[in-house]
């Protein structure tokens, strides 16, 4: 059986690193790429916030008793086939678990630009994902 608090105690701590993404995500360009500080700090929130949402989704996969999912992407299509992600929002899931394994395995190939970027248009998809969590543990409640 899931366990709400646990989920709960996720969901802020998720909404504490996106907050924190807001924040720099006004910075400019220049701002963020310039000052490695504030450059990490956007790598290592973005890295720990996907983390959150995989941790979520593993957690309801094992107390669902849902199949094991062989990787981190394959969480997000566990909760897919489940019904708790919509099928137009998956492919959203997985790329963010490839970015969250491109920041922690190949955080050298990070283009800094490319990092602004996403920062600039990928911040509504943690709402979106805690919309879908919100919905499922409502439902089963």
């Amino acid at each position: 059986m899931v366990n709400p608090e646990k989920i709960e105690g996720l969901l802020e701590k998720l909404q504490t690193y996106v907050k924190q993404l807001n924040e720099l995500k006004k910075l400019s360009n220049k701002e963020l790429t310039g000052k490695f500080t504030n450059l990490n700090s956007a790598k290592y929130l973005f890295q720990i916030a996907i983390e959150c949402c995989l941790d979520i989704g593993n957690h309801i996969i094992s107390s669902e008793g849902y199949r094991s999912p062989v990787n981190y992407k394959d969480i997000f299509k566990v909760l897919n086939e489940n019904k708790i992600l919509p099928d137009r929002f998956t492919e959203t899931a997985l790329s963010m678990a490839k970015f969250r394994n491109r920041l922690v395995h190949l955080y050298f190939e990070i283009d800094d630009i490319n990092l602004y970027k996403y920062l600039q248009e990928n911040l509504k998809y943690f709402d979106e994902y805690v919309k879908y969590i919100l919905a499922f543990l409502k439902k089963n409640k």
